[in-house]
């Protein structure tokens, strides 16, 4: 398995081995002669000697056998490491005599084919005395996992055997179990950071945090089952403790054997990792991933492709054209959109926020929703004028654009009320009392641990677990309370026990081990839940946790006003002035945890106009009112919407308190048709020729101005185009690695590449990872040459990546934001030179190579694509927090993100790309060559003249852009307007 180690010091040897097959590919290719390699053979002699030596004394083969108590077979393991050091040595004394070869015959063929066969031996050599080396640690810590998992079962015997539970019986076993239990977690802590998976890391990570949870719990319960012998709920306790820690080893065991797993991009790798992952209350995962993609994105992304639709049908209407002809023209593109209108109000409606905890949002999205399915429908309406088309689009979209916006409005309150359910929801959990004086569940369950108290302490558990997992809240700190919950259900039953017994207020050691147990278990749980709601501060964002004090200010304040209400009813009514003092109060409390908030926000940044006007603003902060002060909580109010506003600006969101606003009324209803021109006045017909003079020179007036260019949203990329897609199931599973770079190549089709550095550094890697899908099974000269070469470009691009990344990084105001993006970035460099290594592995060994090395590869690529889309997504969300408030300032605005549209070759909108907000116009192309049409001032001519107009049209060459002139007109054409006679006059004349 490639460690962090393994890769550290393999890297510099696959280079030098991917220079020499460069060097021996390129020769056999050109039948050029090989360069004198002398210098080069001997100094990596001198490394491999060296490197040699120190692998012969890697493995201690005494302390092994101590560690594992003779169950690892040592002398193999020091057989296979000899056995490496002493192939690695070889081959390095056969480079030297391969290079004293080539330098006395550089075109020798036979010295070719030595000088891979060297450079192979060198490189699998130094891979086979690092593998060994791993391979006696993987084996220690499947040993002591083992041998854990015998020793706890025997402990859990013991106390089952009737009689069997003395306090001599116990020590021993206790004691083993608890030394292996500490060896063991020190063993896999030390092998986490090894692991290059993030993935596998995080699993292990989370298994060792339970054994050693179960390993401590379960010592505090031995002691409890030792002196309460035979006693079934004691020895049930035990019980569950030896199932988690048994659990924890033998999971540890199967994640440690594995030798590598993608993090994305391979069918079944979520799988594998949920089966490796500690079990979770259902539907954690599906709640985690909803929260970072609201149930409403695509929808509402459908929506914005289907409307560029009918946007760009509605340009394609002729003015001329008739209700019937323009309908036609837009209903393809109308259905389609109002089917996704429909599935985006269903999402509103299953929204589990807004159809429980927010009905009025719900409401007002819903109407919104109504009213564009009502102008889409109208807009196909063959009873619509076709004078109003123009004015329906633009009608259409800025209901889309509203949507969008209460959308994301909405959201933010939702995930307000959410947070502060959880945030409720744990200071409710807590151990000790709550902030208001009255119990906790945890105290009133440990009080009376009847069947109700206990339900109601479980119901609020899981549903602060489960607010967790949606609130994005670290798995192993959700995982570590939800896993505590019947932990604290059992030690209030063991109290309830020792109380029934009448021991509970004793001394007795009987008494002291279950105090101490449960001591034990509320600590464990005080402290989960307090590094739970640490978390829930640190992970969710400023403006969710401002909207999440917003609405607790809003629900406040109503009630203060109806307090108020109240008492203004029936003055001196004792209950409702208690009522109105306690809600002051706990208006003042809540102003300080908003104002705790905003102080962070301000730390948090890196923008010294925006860190200074937070700071202004907290500086005028309400002072808490003496009593039921009248105008407080306006004064609160104000404040805390005054905060909000310039938190909103700064994350380009809406922060308002109140529900969210409606469609504007120049919205609600459908576009009027304008008032009819004024009729012309009567004009007596000329003659032909003075009419046709007349004409001619009017002609040029006639013409209506050019088209105006388009308008197009700054954040948008029309691109004439289809979109890209994904490999077929069949394609993929033929060549994995192609469907790799493909999945990519989409990735970065998301964005344009024109002046953003960072896409299109993404969308080299793409296309280096296509070339090394197209070579990678191949094993001629120049498909090495050409694996070799892609594989060191893309380590070079990761590198260029990282640096780009740095730069935003260093720009970006949101300090969490920066780490985060730092972290990831960090991972491609690793991954790419991991890729690197894989590769010259594969080109060395040529067709001889093992069929694992094109697995690791695939493996390695699909971890690549994973860091590089998760740099690119939160490479986008930097940006957007530099370039929001430093939009005039190039020098800070590192790299602005914009979303391509993807119109489809035919100029049809494909909507590959979701956008973030409708453009005015999704027209691209020129605009066609206006009709000639007649207007007031030339209507008096007649039929003759539209004839007329209509040859010289059809007689010039090339149609010109404008209508013609006198210049355009042939004197034949005159002719003929002269033998039509005079015009007919027009009607009512």
């Amino acid at each position: 398995m490639l460690t962090a180690t393994t890769k550290a010091l393999l890297s510099p040897i696959a280079d030098a081995v991917a220079q020499l097959v460069v060097i021996t590919a390129h020769a056999e290719l050109h039948r050029t002669p090989i360069p004198d390699l002398r210098d080069v053979a001997a100094l990596v002699a001198e490394h491999v000697h060296k490197l040699a030596s120190i692998g012969m004394g890697l493995i201690d083969a005494d302390a092994l056998a101590a560690e594992t108590r003779g169950h690892v077979d040592v002398s193999k393991l020091q057989a296979a490491m000899n056995e490496a050091c002493i192939s690695v040595v070889n081959a390095a004394n056969l480079l030297v005599g391969v290079a004293q070869t080539l330098s006395l015959d550089p075109l020798s063929a036979a010295g070719r084919a030595q000088l891979v066969d060297a450079t192979k031996g060198i490189l699998q050599g130094t891979q086979g005395i690092l593998n060994t080396f791993d391979d006696s640690e993987v084996q220690k810590i499947v040993v002591v996992a083992q041998s854990l998992i015998t020793h706890v079962v025997r402990l859990h015997e013991t106390a089952s055997t009737p009689g069997g539970g003395p306090v001599a019986h116990f020590v021993p076993r206790t004691r083993d179990v608890a030394q292996q239990a500490l060896f063991l977690y020190h063993l896999v802590h030390a092998r986490i950071p090894e692991l290059l998976s993030p993935a596998l890391q995080k699993i292990l990570a989370q298994w060792n945090a339970q054994l050693d949870r179960a390993a401590v719990a379960g010592t505090a319960a031995v002691q409890v089952v030792a002196t309460h012998p035979d006693s079934a709920p004691h020895i049930g306790i035990l019980g569950r403790h030896v199932n988690d820690a048994a659990e924890a080893c033998r999971k540890i065991v199967e994640v440690v054997m594995i030798e590598d797993m993608a993090e994305g991009g391979a069918a079944g790798s979520s799988s594998v990792s949920d089966a490796l992952a500690p079990s979770t209350s259902a539907g954690s995962s599906s709640a985690s991933s909803s929260l970072a993609t609201p149930v409403w994105r695509d929808p509402l992304d459908q929506v914005t492709a289907a409307i560029a639709r009918v946007s760009s049908a509605t340009s394609d209407i002729s003015p001329s054209a008739d209700s019937a002809v323009a309908a036609a023209t837009v209903s393809p593109a109308v259905t389609p959109a109002l089917a996704a209108v429909a599935s985006l109000r269903s999402a509103i409606e299953s929204h589990r926020t807004w159809s429980a905890a927010d009905p009025e949002t719900r409401a007002t999205l819903c109407a919104t929703a109504d009213l564009l399915s009502s102008a889409l429908a109208a807009h196909a309406d063959p009873a619509s004028p076709v004078s109003l088309a123009a004015q329906r689009a633009g009608r259409i979209r800025a209901l889309a654009d509203t949507l969008a916006g209460q959308l994301t409005a909405a959201e933010t309150r939702a995930r307000g009320i959410e947070t502060t359910a959880l945030v409720d929801a744990l200071a409710r959990l807590r151990a000790h009392g709550a902030e208001d004086g009255q119990k906790t569940l945890v105290e009133k369950m440990l009080a009376d641990p009847t069947r109700a108290a206990s339900g109601e302490f479980e119901d609020v558990a899981r549903a602060a677990v489960a607010g967790m997992y949606r609130a994005g809240v670290a798995h192993e700190v959700a995982a570590k309370v939800e896993a505590l919950v019947p932990s604290v259900v059992e030690a209030a039953q063991v109290l309830a026990l020792e109380a029934a017994g009448g021991g509970a207020d004793s001394d007795s050691a009987a008494s002291n081990a279950v105090k101490e147990y449960v001591a034990h278990v509320v600590g464990e749980w005080d402290a989960a839940v307090e590094a739970a709601h640490r978390m829930v501060v640190a992970t969710v964002a400023a403006d969710t946790l401002i909207a999440s004090w917003m609405t607790q200010v809003d629900q406040v304040t109503t009630h203060i006003a109806a307090a108020k209400t109240a008492l203004a009813t029936t003055p001196g009514h004792a209950a409702s002035a208690a009522a109105l003092k306690g809600h002051v109060s706990k208006l003042a409390s809540l102003l300080a945890g908003f104002v705790g908030t905003v102080q962070r926000e301000a730390d948090n940044s890196e923008d010294a106009a925006y860190r200074g006007t937070l700071v202004s603003l907290l500086a005028r902060a309400p002072a808490p009112a003496a009593g039921a002060d009248d105008g407080y909580a306006d004064r609160v109010k104000a404040f805390v919407q005054e905060c909000a506003t310039a938190v909103g600006e700064e994350h380009g969101i809406t922060l308002a308190l109140g529900p969210i606003a409606p469609v504007a009324a120049a919205l609600v209803s459908e576009p009027a048709l304008p008032p009819p021109p004024p009729s012309a006045p009567v004009v007596p017909e000329p003659p032909v020729v003075e009419a046709v003079t007349a004409a001619v020179a009017q002609l040029a007036i006639a013409v209506p101005p050019p088209a105006p260019e388009p308008i197009v949203d700054e954040d948008v990329v029309i691109v004439e185009a289809d979109a890209p897609q994904p490999l077929s199931p069949e394609e993929a599973q033929a060549n994995p690695l192609r469907a790799v770079a493909q999945d990519l190549i989409v990735e970065t089709s998301r964005w344009s590449r024109s002046g953003n550095d960072l896409v299109h550094t993404a969308a080299e890697m793409s296309s280096h990872l296509a070339t090394i899908a197209d070579y990678y099974r191949q094993f001629s000269p120049q498909a090495k040459l050409s694996l070799v070469s892609s594989t060191r470009d893309v380590v070079k691009l990761a590198d260029t990546l990282q640096r780009l990344v740095q730069a935003l990084a260093n720009a970006c105001t949101d300090r969490r934001l920066r780490l985060d993006l730092l972290a990831a970035a960090n991972r491609v460099p690793t991954l790419s030179q991991q890729l690197k290594i894989l590769a010259s592995v594969r080109a060395s060994a040529g067709a001889n190579v093992e069929g694992d090395s094109e697995r690791q590869i695939v493996t390695c690529a699909q971890n690549l694509l994973v860091a590089v889309k998760d740099v690119l997504g939160k490479s986008e969300a930097a940006s957007i927090r530099v370039n929001a408030r430093t939009v005039g300032n190039v020098g800070l605005a590192v790299v602005k993100f914009k979303r391509n549209l993807f119109r489809g070759r035919k100029g049809a909108a494909t909507g590959a790309a979701a956008v973030p907000r409708l453009p005015t116009t999704v027209e691209e192309k020129e605009p066609a060559p206006a009709p000639v049409t007649a207007t007031p001032a030339t209507v008096g001519v007649g039929k003759a003249w539209a004839a007329a107009a209509a040859a010289a049209k059809s007689t010039a060459a090339p149609a010109p852009a404008k209508a013609p002139s006198m210049s355009n007109l042939r004197m034949e054409d005159l002719l003929t307007l002269k033998k039509a006679g005079p015009p007919p006059a027009r009607p009512g004349a």
